[in-house]
């Protein structure tokens, strides 16, 4: 279940950055970034079923971070 999330909000952080590339439109960035911090939560749950800890809390601080920057991203606007 964690392996199809992760590749479904990968998927759309991939489309959302081609489109935001090519349309040199940056009003999607926030959930591009959004879906990144999905994306890497994710990845942070799966290392921490895998007892691989160290790299869970690094994937963890990095999806906050993300999250945070959406968030502000968000409110900005």
């Amino acid at each position: 279940m964690l392996r199809i999330l992760r590749l479904i909000f990968a998927s759309v952080v991939v489309i959302l950055s081609i489109y935001g590339l090519i349309t040199h439109k940056s009003a999607l960035m926030p959930y591009m970034l959004f879906f990144l911090g999905a994306t890497v939560l994710l990845a942070s749950i799966s290392e921490f079923q895998l007892k691989r800890k160290k790299n869970g809390y690094i994937y963890f601080i990095v999806s906050l971070f993300a999250f945070f920057v959406s968030i502000q991203i968000f409110l900005l606007n």
